[in-house]
């Protein structure tokens, strides 16, 4: 049984080990990395997507973090880890996995309410080879895309800056990193590039979330 994120949790604050939960995340069908989790988990949240467990409506609900957290967090899981993915002497790196993807949505909930840091992309250490981090934040662009499309949002559903944003994000998932070398330019430019990430990611998400802050509640429609 999924545990339920809970908003007074230290979990919401602690950091999910990103080397760990890239090995775990092996054993998934979709075989995704951490930091490809975090983007599809930053899309749910963006869209509302939730699984039948929760409501959508209550999911949608910006000021209801625990209620949002466990709507995306059941469909992260249900994604990527199904009742399908455990075999035999796996059962229990499955169970670890689905609690760091559980840590993990609560974590990024938590940052997109935060006033002052915001949302913080899990990547590599910054003592990994810069081709790694450069690999892992293409991957965290292509799962934010992959998690827009899980709720049902293209380009075709975003206008103004929005619109902008992502295909600016989807251009970035096209990048060639096959050459990429470490240096001084190229650290520099991955730096720039994750903050444009961080910004563009923020744009949509918040292009997505107005109108579901102003959209009645189910008490209110009764």
């Amino acid at each position: 049984m999924m545990q339920t994120p809970d908003s007074n949790s230290d979990s919401l604050d602690a950091a999910v080990d990103y080397q760990e939960l890239d090995q775990l995340l092996q054993l998934s069908p979709l075989a995704p990395g951490a930091a490809e989790a975090q983007g599809i988990c930053f899309g749910l949240l963006a869209t509302g997507a939730t699984s039948g467990a929760v409501s959508a409506a209550v999911a949608d609900t910006d000021s209801d973090r625990p209620n949002r957290a466990q709507g995306a967090a059941q469909r992260l899981v249900s994604e990527l880890l199904p009742e399908t993915a455990a075999e035999d002497g796996q059962a229990s790196q499955i169970a670890r996995a689905r609690i760091l993807l559980q840590d993990l949505t609560a974590m990024t909930c938590a940052q997109l309410d935060a006033p002052v840091l915001g949302l913080q992309l899990l990547l590599p250490a910054e003592d990994r080879p810069l081709r790694e981090r450069a690999i892992a934040a293409n991957g965290w662009t292509r799962g934010l895309l992959f998690g827009l499309a899980l709720g049902g949002i293209d380009a075709g559903g975003l206008q103004g800056e929005a619109r902008e944003a992502f295909d600016d994000l989807l251009e970035i998932t096209r990048m060639d990193l096959d050459d990429l070398d470490d240096g001084p330019e190229n650290e520099e430019a991955l730096t720039e590039i994750v903050e444009f990430i961080r910004v563009a990611a923020m744009l949509v998400h918040e292009a997505l979330a107005a109108p579901r802050r102003h959209a009645p509640t189910p008490k209110e429609l009764h």
